[in-house]
C-alpha cells in the first residue's frame, strides 16, 4: 500500500531526527508544501486521517521504513532506512570523465580554455 505522500513523509522523518515527529505536524508539513496560492485547497483533515492511518498500517509491517516514535502519535524512521537514504554518485561522474578524456572520445566544450 502507498500514500500519495509517501516521499514526502520519508523526507520530513529524515529531517526530524531520532526523535521522530507526531502525526499533526507531518500532515502541517505536507499541507504547507502541497497548498499555495495558484493550487487546488486540500482539506487538512482528510490528510491528517490519510497520514495517521498510512503511517499506523506502515508500522505494523516488519519491512517499513517507519516505526513507532518515544511519544504517543509519533512516528519517526528506522536506522537503517536513514543510513541507506545517504549516497553520494559523485565518485562515478569523476571516473566517467577520466574515461572519457583517455578514450580519445572527449570533446571539448564551450569553457574550455585552449591553448592558441
Amino acid at each position: 500500500m502507498r500514500n500519495e505522500y509517501h516521499h514526502d513523509i520519508l523526507e520530513i522523518l529524515s529531517n526530524a531526527g531520532p526523535n521522530g515527529l507526531q502525526v499533526r505536524l507531518i500532515a502541517l508539513q505536507i499541507y504547507n508544501r502541497r497548498t499555495g496560492l495558484f493550487c487546488n485547497a486540500i482539506d487538512f483533515n482528510k490528510l491528517y486521517a490519510s497520514i495517521r492511518f498510512y503511517l499506523w498500517s506502515q508500522t505494523q509491517r516488519p519491512a517499513s521504513p517507519f516505526m513507532r516514535g518515544p511519544s504517543k502519535g509519533s512516528y519517526m524512521l528506522k536506522p537503517w532506512v536513514h543510513h541507506q537514504m545517504h549516497l553520494s554518485f559523485h565518485e562515478e561522474e569523476i571516473i566517467k570523465e577520466e574515461t572519457a578524456e583517455q578514450s580519445g572520445t572527449f570533446l571539448p566544450s564551450l569553457f574550455d580554455e585552449f591553448d592558441h
